[in-house]
């Protein structure tokens, strides 16, 4: 058992809906197996009422979260159905007066049924028709691509019509890039002698989750979270506040299982007492995270998975090595960082699944905070998935937001156009805005807040959505911005954050020269926060808040809002043959459908003027085989280098370096699905779309591997200040390839012409921007302050309640830069 069994790679096909025809027949098995087994009529009609109780829990699931197992749910209600007509033939009449009670509930629940039917009709119907790849036929090329290959995990898509997961599947996702969290529902005592060798895994005893509910029956997630605040270490309890970040929480405990060897079978047993629902040792804690939730922010971005048969089938499975033994995560930690541990350094470089803490700094920490939320039924991303691209639309039709392009790609609130003069280009001066100097008190470290609020207060983007210059030159509020506020999103906060927002700012307008406490748009963001991170006076990175600001509130913006499943079933994933298409495209027009697909979920004021896109792309370094992927950004996170006999570098050396071919061998080796095993490879990112307003973060801290510290890096970053920042040469013009072999797949006069028929969406040369906003860290990671630069008639340093005009630009270009605020000129 202590050798670790090979994980064969999985096919995608492993998890994907059945067809009507195979769930018929699943069905029709399961009734004639039960109808046999069982010799009295009371066990078949008692069998019929656990396959309703299995219905029922889907459509919950269905109703509250847009999406469910609906193959399971359709063989249920059809079995139970099935065994109801039999049991109608009864001879007793309490059996035959309990199988018409029966009849009249599934009768009740007929239109979820027809929901669900129609949902995997249609499913299966998209999968035939390919309506990707009719569009990227469409573009009549000409290419000969290689035979499909298997995926090494399924998608998170095919795991969303799940309620398990074998341990083989997770050994793949845990390889994969998913964020996963995994919940151990053991005793402290277990999970301290042993449980899953992996970073992100937080012990939930099931002891504390029954005090929990003993003290309220009506607890929500945060009552669950003080409890847990009493008994688990500092960091497996910063990984529990922050599992609404990761796409995937997988629960555990010793054994538990489905009882057949897969879902189908394990209906044969759902009339068992030891396997009926309510017997579900996790489903105390599903209810606190998923159902009781006290905020819609704190809800995780997919229903749990449990792990099939525990830890013990984890370990038969996996071997001796995917487990891990410590008294504490802290003894984990130590571990990975001391050189005199009992496991070797070369032990740790070849651990499955726990890495050195420097790797994670490096490449991002798993799990951590994107700059957007995934959508319900949609936690792989909207860049992901998507339907069919219609080369010719240019406006999808949503709210009233114009979708034909103009030249400066802005969409504005309804309004009449003698309301709208003054604000008829975004970058327009609003008199008001220009001068405003109000400073914002200090509540207690909350300096991280006050530098970026007065950054984006001088976004002219932003405040022109809300607010505009009256004919006395004052600020005006708008209310048709209020026509956008989606009040139906469950990723939103229905509006909340948005009008907080705009009342701050009226506050500071109407405090103009003197200073303004933030109290109430404090309390309100701490409420709202992921695990209410920002309710505290704890310090906290102003990079944190921005990306929660901007993601609040394009998420109260979002004027994309899929309703029903059908709605839902049409955003499919890419085909493996359609990424292989992909692959060849030309960059541009890749980018340009992966930004219109991305748009079916996402369009709101933030999308329109904060959003730009990168791609990433891993090749093979044996057999060549590539995977690149898009991603939407709103703040373009950037390295510094570390020049040997040098502390100064420019804001373009910082660019090349986040562009630069990376080679990824050792712990970061890539399972290459066409070699099937880890290889080494390269990876490689290029911007393909630039927005409006541009924000960089600069990565200042670093771990050292020397102290074993996490340090702040003092490097001297160059940035223009009064001239524009052209970045021109960073976009991808019309040929550009990711594969030379690629490039005479399309020629560029086609390419333009493809292009042409997509909407442009501000994607045209020259990208120069002017700088606006410098937010400053002083200290280090635990004691620090933030202060901000920020021009409108002339650069204002902002301290604070404190501000001083006239700043000149050798202190506005300063080696303190933490994020740079630009607009497109």
């Amino acid at each position: 058992l202590s050798a670790t069994l090979p994980s064969p790679p999985l096919m995608s096909d492993d998890l994907a809906l059945p067809s009507l025809n195979a769930l018929k027949s699943t069905t029709s098995s399961l009734v004639a197996t039960a109808i046999k087994v069982s010799t009295k009529f009371a066990s078949v009609c008692s069998h019929a009422i656990a396959l309703l109780e299995n219905f029922k829990d889907q459509t919950e699931k269905l109703h509250g979260f847009g999406y469910c197992d609906y193959a399971l749910a359709y063989v249920c209600y059809n079995a139970s159905d099935a065994l109801v007509q039999h049991c109608l033939t009864s001879p007793t009449e309490g059996i035959r007066l309990m199988a018409r009670q029966l009849q009249e509930t599934l009768s009740k629940s007929a239109d979820d049924y027809s929901t669900i039917k129609a949902f995997l009709r249609d499913a299966a119907q998209s999968a035939s028709a390919r309506p990707l790849s009719a569009s990227f036929s469409s573009l009549s090329l000409s290419l000969s691509f290689a035979s499909a290959n298997s995926s090494v995990a399924p998608s998170l898509q095919q795991l969303k019509y799940a309620d398990f997961i074998s341990p083989r599947v997770l050994d793949a996702l845990l390889r994969s890039s998913a964020s996963v969290l995994l919940l151990d529902m053991r005793r402290e005592s277990l999970f301290a002698y042993s449980h899953i060798n992996y970073l992100n895994v937080v012990n939930v005893p099931p002891e504390v989750v029954e005090k929990t509910l003993s003290r309220n029956a009506n607890a929500s997630d945060v009552d669950l979270d003080a409890e847990l605040a009493r008994c688990l270490p500092e960091k497996q309890l910063l990984l529990f506040r922050n599992r609404h970040s990761y796409d995937l929480v997988v629960l555990y405990n010793t054994r538990y299982s489905q009882p057949g060897k897969d879902k189908y079978a394990s209906l044969q047993c759902a009339h068992d007492k030891q396997h009926r629902l309510s017997n579900n040792p996790f489903s105390a804690l599903v209810n606190l995270l998923m159902w009781n939730t006290k905020y819609l922010s704190s809800r995780l971005n997919q229903y749990p998975l449990i792990l099939d048969g525990g830890l013990e089938r984890w370990f038969q499975t996996c071997g001796q090595d995917a487990l891990v033994s410590l008294t504490s995560e802290n003894a984990l930690m130590a571990s990975v960082r001391s050189t005199t541990s009992s496991r070797s350094a070369d032990d740790l470089a070849n651990s499955r699944y726990v890495r050195k803490f420097n790797v994670y700094l490096s490449s991002g920490t798993p799990g951590a905070t994107t700059n957007r939320r995934m959508l319900p039924g949609d936690p792989t991303g909207a860049a992901a998935n998507g339907n069919s691209v219609d080369i010719g639309a240019t406006n999808h039709g949503f709210g009233n937001f114009n979708g034909a392009d103009s030249g400066s790609g802005s969409r504005y609130p309804a309004g009449s156009s003698s309301d709208r003069t003054a604000t008829s280009n975004p970058n327009a001066v609003h008199p008001g805005f220009e001068c405003l100097t109000t400073g914002l008190t200090n509540l207690g470290n909350s300096c991280y807040m006050n530098c970026v609020l007065q950054c984006l207060v001088a976004t002219r983007p932003l405040t022109s959505f809300f607010f505009v210059a009256g004919p006395d030159g004052k600020v005006v509020q708008l209310a048709e911005y209020k026509q956008h506020i989606n009040r139906e999103s469950q990723l939103g906060t229905k509006g909340v954050v948005t009008l907080t927002f705009v009342k701050l700012v009226q506050s500071m307008v109407r405090n103009q020269g003197k200073y303004y406490a933030p109290t109430t748009f404090k309390d309100t963001i701490g409420s709202y926060s992921p695990g209410q991170q920002f309710a505290t006076t704890d310090q906290h990175d102003c990079i944190e808040f921005l990306t929660f600001m901007l993601d609040a509130l394009h998420e109260d913006l979002n004027m994309a809002r899929p309703k029903t499943p059908r709605e839902r079933a049409a955003l499919l994933e890419l085909s493996v043959e359609d990424e292989q298409k992909r692959e060849m495209l030309p960059v541009r027009v890749a980018s340009a459908i992966e930004w219109e697909r991305y748009l079916v979920l996402n369009l709101s004021v933030i999308v329109d003027y904060f959003q730009g896109q990168f791609l990433s792309r891993l090749q093979c370094l044996e057999c060549r085989h590539t995977s690149t992927t898009y991603n939407a950004f709103s703040i373009l996170s950037l390295p510094i280098p570390e020049r040997f006999g040098s502390n100064k570098v420019t804001l373009l050396d910082c660019l090349d370096f986040f562009t630069e071919t990376e080679l990824l061998d050792g712990d970061n080796k890539w399972h290459c699905p066409q070699c099937k095993r880890f290889t080494r490879l390269t990876k490689q990112i290029m911007i393909t779309r630039l927005p409006a307003v541009l924000i960089v973060h600069f990565k200042r801290f670093h771990f050292s591997d020397a102290s074993g510290h996490i340090l702040k890096l003092e490097t001297f970053v160059e940035y223009p200040v009064d001239v524009p920042l052209d970045l021109t040469l960073y976009w991808p013009p019309v040929g550009t390839f990711l594969d030379a072999e690629s490039s005479s797949s399309m020629s560029a006069a086609k390419e333009s012409d493809i292009l042409n028929h997509l909407p442009p969406r501000s994607q045209a040369a020259p990208f120069r921007y002017t700088l606006y906003g410098v937010v400053n860290h002083y200290g280090n990671l635990t004691t620090g302050h933030y202060t901000s630069y920020v021009h409108k008639d002339n650069w204002y340093y902002f301290d604070d309640s404190k501000y001083t005009p006239n700043c000149p630009r050798d202190k506005v270009l300063n080696k303190n830069a933490y994020c740079l605020f630009f607009r497109r000129v």
